[in-house]
């Protein structure tokens, strides 16, 4: 079962946290501030697989604690805040792998943690009793198109993942991409499309890849509610069978 390190000053928060992520395969490990998050890590790093940090807290802060473990150690950081101002690509740069904003959607907080912990995800599969709502992993479709319009330009990318909430997508580290925030997608096959907009929630580096997680629109979302095409894309699984 993968475990999973909390650090939020917000007693009650890190209790429905727990709940939350207990039931949906994972073990917690919570602490109240940053310090003692870093001295939990440091025990015995090898039993930790994600970092899950509020951004504000007393003491030594989210970031601060992202960069003293990132000094060190690849291991996904993900950093909660309830502003709206935060330096998102200063935050990537110093290693976080995602942002979440308050208060938390837990099914953008798992679909995250799914996308960085996929190996060991698979372990828990049958465990896991929210994944049967969350994005699957999509295997390639013969003649699957996936597209990114952002106010800098236009980029193809590979859909990995996709719900009725959101979609997963590679990008190629190459385009020099800048910041993405709301952008518009296009999903199509030879005989079927769909179009929406998003706002990405999360992106990390893997290999010479970029993987981001984009949030649908309310509007998206209920343009594309019963929407059969989706419905087809969401029945890939990992093996690539329906």
């Amino acid at each position: 079962m993968p475990k999973v390190l909390i650090a939020d000053d917000d007693l009650d928060l890190l209790e429905l946290m727990t709940m939350e992520l207990n039931d949906a395969g994972y073990e917690t490990l919570c602490t109240s501030t940053g310090e003692e998050a870093l001295k939990k890590f440091q025990e015995d790093p090898d039993e930790i697989q994600c970092i899950i940090t509020d951004y504000h807290m007393p003491g030594l802060t989210g970031l601060e604690l992202a960069s003293a473990i990132k000094d060190h150690h690849q291991i996904p950081i993900v950093v909660m805040s309830g502003r709206d101002d935060l330096d998102l690509e200063s935050l990537y740069n110093k290693g976080v792998s995602g942002v979440l904003p308050k208060p938390i959607r837990f099914s953008t907080l798992i679909e995250l943690l799914e996308s960085n912990l996929k190996t060991t995800l698979d372990m828990v599969e049958g465990n896991s009793k929210q994944r049967q709502t969350l994005r699957r992993s999509l295997m390639d479709l013969e003649g699957l198109s996936c597209k990114i319009y952002a106010d800098h330009g236009t980029f193809d990318a590979k859909l990995k993942n996709i719900s009725n909430g959101g979609i997963g997508v590679i990008l190629d580290l190459d385009l020099k991409i800048k910041s993405l925030g709301q952008i518009r997608f296009e999903i199509s096959t030879p005989q079927d499309k769909i179009t929406g907009h998003a706002v990405m929630r999360w992106k990390f580096v893997e290999g010479d890849s970029l993987r981001a997680g984009f949030q649908f629109g309310r509007d998206t979302q209920e343009a594309l509610a019963g929407n059969k095409f989706l419905h087809l894309l969401m029945t890939f699984n990992d093996d690539g069978t329906g």
